[in-house]
């Protein structure tokens, strides 16, 4: 993507405030090249984890697959992150329950209804689970 260097720079900078409330940068090493890569990706935070998504179509989460550690930059400080990639899609569809819960708001970019008492349309998460993985990272001690 043209804007990714942007927002490495962006995330790492003191400007970062402008868009780490939901972005950060992710350091991982390619596991068929052993190049380290870095990513800017959007991101949730839940008590000690943070989640993330992605296009089943884009490549880059597959050098998650297996678990190995990762680097997360997050308000310019970099944790060590154990990331679990979560591909089926009745999972999926579990995991997106709890982060339109922890984000409500997100839920228009996925278009996916929320009803009055705030779940999303059980329907539109099945559609949209068929495009994305979830990305889960726990921190490690």
């Amino acid at each position: 993507m043209w804007f990714n260097p942007i927002m490495k720079w962006l995330i790492s900078s003191p400007f970062h405030y402008f868009v780490s409330k939901h972005t950060m940068l992710i350091t991982y090493i390619g596991r068929k090249s052993g190049k380290t890569f870095s990513t800017p990706i959007n991101f949730l935070k839940d008590g000690d984890r943070y989640y993330s998504t992605s296009l089943r179509k884009r490549v880059w989460w597959r050098n998650l697959r297996g678990g190995d550690s990762v680097q997360l930059m997050v308000k310019r400080k970099w944790i060590t992150a154990v990331p679990k990639v979560i591909e089926k899609e009745d999972e999926i569809v579990n995991q997106l329950c709890t982060y339109f819960s922890l984000a409500p708001n997100l839920a228009r970019y996925y278009k996916v209804a929320l009803g009055e008492n705030g779940v999303p349309n059980e329907d539109d998460l099945t559609w949209i689970a068929k495009d994305l993985v979830v990305i889960e990272f726990k921190l490690e001690e």
